[in-house]
C-alpha cells in the first residue's frame, strides 16, 4: 500500500475549476486518514493562495500547504544559486513572489520564461530576449509544455516559446516544473519519504509519468485531461485507470 501520493491538479483532480470524478472521495479520504499527499501543478496564472481558495470553490478541500508550483520551485533555485540578476517573462504579481532581481546594464544572468498569456507580447520582446540569450543569458522555465488545457480549449503554454530559443540559440533550458525533479524532490522533501512509499497520479505522459519514473516514483496514469490514446505504451506507467474512481483498486483505500 502507497504512504503518500502526489498529485496532478488541472486534468486530473478537476477540469476547469470542476471536480472530476472520483477526486472529492479520493481527497476525503486521505484527509480522514492522515494519509500525506503534495498536489504538484505548472500551473502559475495563480498564486498559491489564489490555487487555494479556487480548489475549494471546486469542493475539494486541499490546504495550500499541500500545493506546490514552479514559482516555489523557482524562488529555491534562485537562492540556491546565488543568481543576482535576471529577466523575468510574466506579470507583475508573480515576479514579486521572487527573491528580487539585481539591476543590469547588459544581459541578465538568466532569463526567466514563466508566462506569455498575460503579458503584451509583440515582436520587440521577442527579440530582446533573443538578445539576451544570444549575448550569454541562461534559459530557466517554469513549464515545458507546448500547450494546455482551459474550458476545453488547445491554449498555447510556455514550453512552445522555449524550444523556439533553444533552437535559435543552440543552447539548454533549465526546467523548473514538471517533467523536471526539482518540483518532485521538493515533494518528496515536503512529504519526508523515500520514492518507493509514495504513488504519483496525473493525465499528462510527459510532465506526470516521466517526471516520476526519473526520481523512482510509481507511477499513475489516469485518461482524463490532456491523456491520449496510446500515452500508455509511450510513456509506460505502471499502472492506468479511467478515472480517480478506480483508485481504490490499485492504492488499497
Amino acid at each position: 500500500m502507497s504512504k503518500a501520493l502526489i498529485l496532478d491538479l488541472e486534468g486530473t483532480l478537476v477540469s476547469s475549476g470542476t471536480p472530476l470524478p472520483g477526486s472529492i472521495e479520493l481527497v476525503d479520504y486521505m484527509n480522514k486518514n492522515n494519509m500525506p499527499y503534495c498536489i504538484i501543478t505548472n500551473t502559475i496564472s495563480r498564486t498559491v493562495d489564489q490555487m487555494e481558495q479556487k480548489i475549494k470553490d471546486s469542493g475539494l478541500n486541499i490546504l495550500k500547504d499541500s500545493i506546490i508550483n514552479p514559482m516555489l520551485v523557482l524562488n529555491n533555485f534562485i537562492k540556491e544559486n546565488g543568481i543576482k540578476t535576471y529577466y523575468f517573462i510574466g506579470p507583475d504579481y508573480l515576479k514579486e513572489l521572487l527573491v528580487k532581481s539585481n539591476d543590469f546594464e547588459k544581459e541578465p544572468e538568466y532569463v526567466v520564461f514563466c508566462d506569455f498569456e498575460h503579458i503584451d507580447c509583440d515582436y520587440e520582446l521577442l527579440n530582446k530576449i533573443f538578445q539576451y540569450i544570444k549575448n550569454g543569458s541562461k534559459i530557466i522555465t517554469t513549464s515545458y509544455s507546448n500547450y494546455y488545457i482551459s474550458k476545453n480549449e488547445y491554449r498555447m503554454d510556455t514550453g512552445i516559446f522555449v524550444k523556439m530559443y533553444e533552437l535559435l540559440t543552440n543552447k539548454k533550458v533549465v526546467i523548473i516544473g514538471k517533467p523536471s525533479n526539482m518540483i518532485y524532490k521538493m515533494a518528496l522533501n515536503k512529504l519526508k519519504m523515500e520514492p518507493k512509499d509514495i504513488i504519483t497520479i496525473g493525465d499528462d505522459g510527459l510532465t506526470d509519468i516521466s517526471g516520476g519514473k526519473e526520481i523512482g516514483i510509481k507511477t499513475i496514469l489516469v485518461k482524463t485531461g490532456k491523456y491520449k490514446e496510446g500515452d500508455e505504451k509511450t510513456f509506460k506507467p505502471d499502472n492506468v485507470i479511467n478515472s480517480l474512481e478506480e483508485i481504490s483498486k490499485i492504492i488499497e483505500i
